[in-house]
């Protein structure tokens, strides 16, 4: 599936927040953290991606 999948291509949207890297309000950890996790996570893809043939923007 995965690598019928590849032939078609796709889009994968994640939407952070400036909270994950300039947190302004106290008692929102858990939300920062999973903020920060998202960027992380879009990153990682990006340059996992950018190493194939794929496209990440």
């Amino acid at each position: 599936m995965i690598k019928a999948r590849q032939e078609q291509g796709g889009v994968i949207v994640n939407i952070g927040s400036i909270e994950a890297i300039l947190p302004f309000k106290e008692g929102l950890a858990h939300y920062t953290t999973s903020k920060a996790g998202v960027i992380a996570l879009t990153r990682d893809l990006a340059r996992s991606t950018a190493r194939g043939s794929g496209s990440m923007s």
